[in-house]
């Protein structure tokens, strides 16, 4: 390339979408007065500006431009030889080249697998539920775009931690009051699940972190449960059943 008005190369290209990195040798063939390469994506600011002082007289020098973010867009690349004083620099590239990674976000999930399940290629939990997309459809069959799989109102991180099917809606944890009688044992119940523990707390104030520990370590079976609060308050209480 030989310094003159608009030198440059000028490539009009989809990115690929995993496109990392634009990598290429430069070499300085003729020296210049101060003269420097830019490296442009569309009409946007430069991406990286080379100066002079920073390019190889004798070989080739391997430069590489972050592409992270832009795979996928349309638009014109561009490498330019910018003048600063005479027309005297010659500069010569090769080996230009785009790299790139089949797993942009390193969620487990291929850049395809991500296409094909509609989840985000540059974002490791599309969903948010705390389960990586790879962890989703590999592992657990659940789906990377929904917190809520099976839609039950349980997100699937939350059911996954319970023991219960994040596939199967009326598989979910839940408690429920059984009969109260003032004067009586409390008695709440929810279905429990082998290898998980439970703790059981209670607050007088729905809503609020002012919480009363009643047992902890209540090993689970699969099937019903149930805890009994021998004093319970006199006006009203509320029970949570926590899995430890």
């Amino acid at each position: 390339m030989t310094e003159a008005a608009n030198a440059g190369i000028f490539k009009n290209l989809t990115l690929p979408i995993g496109a990392t990195t634009l990598q290429f040798q430069l070499q300085v063939t003729t020296a210049g007065d101060g003269d420097f390469v830019s490296v442009h994506w569309n009409d946007g600011d430069a991406m990286a500006i080379i100066p002079e002082t920073a390019l190889a007289y004798d070989a080739p020098l391997l430069h590489e431009i972050d592409l992270t973010g832009f795979g996928g867009q349309m638009g014109t690349l561009a490498l330019k030889l910018i003048s600063r004083g005479e027309v005297n620099s010659i500069v010569e590239f090769s080996e230009i080249s785009i790299l790139e990674s089949d797993d942009l976000d390193g969620d487990g999930l291929t850049n395809e697998e991500e296409s094909v399940s509609g989840s985000d290629v540059f974002v490791p939990d599309s969903d948010d539920d705390s389960l990586t997309d790879g962890e989703e459809v590999h592992t657990h069959g659940t789906s990377p775009v929904l917190r809520d799989s099976d839609g039950d109102g349980q997100d699937d991180a939350s059911e996954l931690g319970a023991g219960t099917d994040p596939l199967v809606s009326q598989s979910r944890f839940a408690a429920a009051m059984g009969s109260v009688v003032p004067g009586v044992a409390a008695s709440v119940q929810w279905n429990g699940v082998a290898g998980r523990s439970y703790r059981v707390v209670r607050s007088q104030e729905l809503g609020t972190l002012n919480l009363d520990f009643l047992q902890g370590g209540v090993e689970g079976v699969n099937g019903p449960m149930s805890y009994e609060d021998p004093n319970p308050p006199p006006l009203k209480a509320f029970y949570r059943i926590e899995v430890e």
